[in-house]
Parts: C-alpha cells; sequence; structure tokens
C-alpha cells in the first residue's frame, strides 16, 4: 500500500465523491448524528474501501448468460409447482412497478403467478399500469383494494390471491434474479420433502446501474434468525405452512416479513439454502435498503417479533438491544438459572507466561465467581512451570508441587490431583505420549462443575462477562454444547491451527471454528481418547 493510500485509510474517495448528492449526504449527516464519528469512519470504510475482490466484476461473471437462460427455459422437470410471488403495492413509482413486473416476466421457469394488491385506489396512473399487464398475461392478477391497509394489511391481501403450492413474497420495488424460481423448483425436484427455501440477494442502486453489498448466506440458523431476519428476500414456504396460521399481523408493521418467517419456520420440517444471488434489493431513499433509519419504527417492531417468539418457546427473563453494526441486528440475553459452577479445564505443557496471562486474565477479569480452574499438566519439561504450578497452588519449599508429585501412585495416566487451599486452582498431572482428548478427559474426570469450560492455554480473557455469555446458550435444552462467539471476546495470542476442535452445536449452518477459543457444555461424557493430536478435529 503506497502512501496516499495509507493517509486516506484506504478509502477510494474518488469512487465516494461520485456517490454524493443531497440524499446521501443528508444519510451520511443522520448516520454520523446517530452512531457518532467513530463508528462513521468505520461504515465509511466498509462502504468505500477497495474490494479484495471487486463485487461488481465478480457479479458480471457470475451472472448466467443467454444462451445458459434459454436451455432453462427449455428444461422439463418433473415437478412443476406453481409459485406465487405475492407483491403489496402502494405508490410505487411507474419505473419501479415496470421493473418489478419485467423481473416476473423475465422468469425462464414459466409456472408462476404474480398477486398484486394495490393499496393505492386514487392513483389513477398506478391502476392503469396494472391493468395494462393484468390485460396482457394472465399470470398476473391484481386486486385493487379499497384503502390502503398498511403494510401488513397489503400483504395480507396479496397472500389471499395465491394459488400456488408455494407462496414467495417480492417488494414492489425489489427485482428476481431471471433464473430465481428456475434455481428454487430445481431444489423443489432434488428433495420433494421441502417445505421451507431461501436464497442469497444483494442490493441495487435505484438506477440498477451497480450491484453491490451482497448477503451470501449460511444454511438455517435459528439464533442467527432470532438476531436479525436474514433470511428475508428471497423465500418461499409451502402453501400448507399459510393453512390455519395468522398472516402478516398488524402489530408487528415494519417487521411483518421478519414475524412470519420466524413462525413459518418454526412449523417447517425442512428448510433449505439455494446459495445464488436470486433477490435484488433496491436502495433509495425511503428504503430499507439504503438505511434502517429511514424506517425507524421497523426497529421497535422487529424487536416485538423475536419477544413474540422467544415467549412462544418458553423463554422468559430475556433482553433484546440493538447492537452497533445495525440497529435490527439485535443481541439477544437469556436468563442464566440458579448458580451452577462451572469447571475450567486447561491442558498445558511447560508456556509458563501464557498459562500465567491465562489464568490471571480469568481471576481478574471475570464476573462469574462460580468456577474452579483445572490445569492438566502434560509432560512439561521446564523448572519455571513447576515453580508456577507451586505458587497457584500456595506451596512452597520442600513441600513444591514437584515434591507432591512424588508421593502421588500414577495409576495409568493419572498422575493425581493437588488443589489449592481455597480449592478454587488444581493441577492434575498427565503421565505418557500426548493425547489431547485423553489429557482433557483426565481434567474433567476430577470437574466439580456442573458445566465443563475447555480452555487453550494459550487465550486471554478481555470481557467480563465472557462465562455467561457461553452459559446462558449451554442451559438451553436445544443446544448440545455452547462455543464462545466474538461477543465472548477471549483474545487468542497464537497463529497455529493445532488446538482446533469441533463439537456438535445446534442450528450451526457452518463449522464452528474452536481454535483459541473456549467450549462450555454440561458435564457428561468425555471425548474419545483413542484419538491422537492429528486426529481430534472431529472430536
Amino acid at each position: 500500500m503506497n502512501k496516499k493510500q495509507q493517509a486516506g485509510g484506504g478509502i477510494q474517495w474518488g469512487r465516494m465523491l461520485k456517490k454524493l448528492n443531497p440524499y446521501t449526504i443528508q444519510k451520511g449527516f443522520r448516520y454520523l448524528k446517530h452512531y457518532g464519528p467513530k463508528e462513521f469512519w468505520i461504515r465509511l470504510h466498509e462502504r468505500f474501501e477497495p474490494e479484495e475482490v471487486p463485487y461488481g466484476p465478480w457479479y458480471e461473471a457470475y451472472i448466467p448468460d443467454k444462451a445458459e437462460l434459454e436451455k432453462q427455459k427449455k428444461h422439463k422437470f418433473a415437478y412443476t409447482p406453481r409459485i406465487s410471488v405475492a407483491v403489496p403495492a402502494f405508490r410505487t413509482p411507474e419505473v419501479f412497478l415496470r421493473q418489478m413486473i419485467q423481473s416476473l416476466l423475465d422468469q425462464t421457469y414459466p409456472n408462476w403467478e404474480l398477486c398484486i394488491a394495490n393499496g393505492s385506489p386514487d392513483d389513477t396512473e398506478m391502476t392503469a399500469i396494472l391493468k395494462e399487464y393484468a390485460s396482457a398475461d394472465r399470470r398476473i392478477c391484481v386486486r385493487d383494494l379499497g384503502e390502503n391497509l398498511g403494510i401488513a394489511g397489503n400483504t395480507n391481501a396479496a397472500l389471499t390471491m395465491a394459488s400456488g403450492e408455494f407462496v414467495g413474497l417480492l417488494d414492489h420495488d425489489d427485482l428476481l434474479a431471471p433464473n430465481a424460481l428456475y434455481e428454487i423448483v430445481k431444489k423443489l425436484n432434488e428433495d420433494r420433502e421441502l417445505d421451507a427455501v431461501y436464497t442469497d440477494e444483494d442490493k441495487v442502486t435505484t438506477d440498477l446501474s451497480e450491484h453491490f453489498q451482497p448477503h451470501l448466506k449460511p444454511d438455517f440458523n435459528l439464533d442467527l434468525l432470532r438476531s436479525n431476519n436474514y433470511i428475508c428476500h428471497f423465500s418461499v414456504f409451502s402453501r400448507k405452512l399459510l393453512e390455519g396460521e395468522e398472516l402478516f399481523r398488524t402489530a408487528f408493521d415494519g417487521a411483518q416479513d421478519h414475524d412470519m418467517i420466524l413462525r413459518l419456520t418454526d412449523r417447517a420440517q425442512k428448510i433449505v439454502h439455494v446459495p445464488r444471488l436470486m433477490y435484488y434489493w433496491r436502495s433509495h431513499a425511503g428504503s430499507t435498503a439504503a438505511s434502517i433509519d429511514a424506517k425507524p419504527y421497523a426497529i421497535e417492531a422487529a424487536k416485538g417479533a423475536v419477544a413474540d417468539h422467544l415467549k412462544k418457546h418458553g423463554f422468559k427473563h430475556f433482553q433484546i438491544t440493538s447492537t452497533r453494526a445495525c440497529a435490527t441486528i439485535f443481541r439477544i440475553r437469556y436468563q442464566i438459572l440458579g448458580d451452577p459452577k462451572i469447571s475450567i479445564v486447561i491442558a498445558n505443557k511447560d508456556h509458563v507466561e501464557d498459562l500465567k496471562r491465562c489464568i490471571t486474565s480469568i481471576q481478574k477479569n471475570s464476573t462469574w465467581s462460580n468456577y474452579e480452574i483445572i490445569v492438566v499438566e502434560n509432560n512439561s519439561t521446564t523448572p519455571e512451570i513447576r515453580d508456577y504450578y507451586s505458587q497457584l497452588l500456595g506451596l512452597s519449599g520442600n513441600d513444591s508441587y514437584a515434591e507432591r508429585c512424588k508421593l502421588h501412585t500414577v495409576c495409568g495416566h493419572d498422575g493425581g490431583i493437588l488443589h489449592s487451599e481455597d480449592g478454587r486452582i488444581s493441577v492434575v498431572t498427565y503421565h505418557g505420549d500426548f493425547n489431547y482428548s485423553a489429557v482433557n478427559n483426565l481434567g474433567v474426570s476430577y470437574a466439580t462443575g456442573d458445566y465443563i469450560l475447555l480452555l487453550n492455554n494459550d487465550t486471554e480473557v478481555i470481557t467480563a462477562n465472557w462465562m455467561e455469555e457461553m452459559l446462558m446458550y449451554a442451559q438451553r435444552e436445544d443446544v448440545l454444547c455452547g462455543q464462545d462467539d466474538p461477543a465472548c471476546r477471549c483474545s487468542h495470542r497464537t497463529g497455529g491451527t493445532s488446538h482446533r476442535r469441533t463439537y456438535p452445536l445446534s442450528y450451526s449452518g457452518t463449522e464452528p471454528r474452536l481454535h483459541g477459543t473456549p467450549v462450555l457444555y454440561p458435564e457428561c461424557h468425555g471425548s474419545d481418547r483413542s484419538m491422537s493430536v492429528g486426529e481430534k478435529e472431529s472430536v
């Protein structure tokens, strides 16, 4: 990077200046006022710093060419469900309306219907445009409402028009990729048991000249869905899921889609993600694609929808707060039940400074007090670490850790356990060839806590409530074990990958990466000690 780039912080100033107009300037001042200079500067970097892989050229190379689209049009599926696309329309600008409808007419899969509920009875120009398209293609159905029923009411009116086996939602100013329905039906043909499908999406400028901010989503993840409506666009659900279910609820106007997706995914038996960009979310003044601040009422509505969902799942005394990343990305804090004891198991060989930093940070920086630390010593060779063990245990002189160990009888790998006077810290001695699973299992066998926390010796606690953050998830019946996430803030000081472990986590869309981070789970059986250090990733 040259000096000019460094001075500018990596921002492409020329690109930014081209984007300046009264609307973007007003939007920038609003963001600065709401989030402050630091977050404004971070946001500026996110939007205008050079992309490692420029999205524009990637997008152009990614989309199917004309030959591929023609091939899709000729393809015959064994299963050809009708896809009903529901659109609540209200004072839609003509260019937006025509482009939205054209995106359906351009679909390579033909068995669809477009259900438009017109909530603008006094807009004669819009009514005429809708009548024009409905007359030209009988797949386009229009219902003129006598009045604007609001977002929820207009959407419900559009949904009641749907006759297809699957139903999807499209905003009146957005667009579908021409192969969107084809890719969804392709997935439905691969698995006839699917009852919910969602795709990736990106944003597009008002004039459709630039695509940006792709949202490449994970597979279904309920906790992520609770924290924000990551599924959003484009999603289709089996009509059966809608039967007997209240549709959009006016109490959650502004977050009605989040509320509905939470309820429908609760009922769905099989949900699948199509990892392809199928929805283009238009960014313009007044659109949440431009800024959620354009619709501040949507923030409170989304919190209400999530709270209603959590209550139905039996959660009580939870807290839902907006994060700095985005007002509608929530942090949920669940109630911790009781005062369970956590046994922190740390495998260690030598590395006295790393272990000292780790334990000191636990003692000084943790707000959860009901814990014990069990260090599993395995084959250390330096006198410094033995001296540190003595210090931890409150031993000195002839009554040192090394001298105490001589008094223990070794049984297999087990060289016994030594406790500090207050019982908060223990050192277990492991004998024999190194085996990561066996080392940890030995430590766990001496644990007296209700939950086991496996921690690397080269980590440092830098956020006080790190144990609480994991415990509130580990206590849930639908979670097999708790994995630390960035909210827990445990700093890792080495760059290697020798201590990477994988555990089964509920609702995980991707393989959890646990290198250098703690793992918390209820006290139960240990891991497979037959595995060597090179095989332990599959624990």
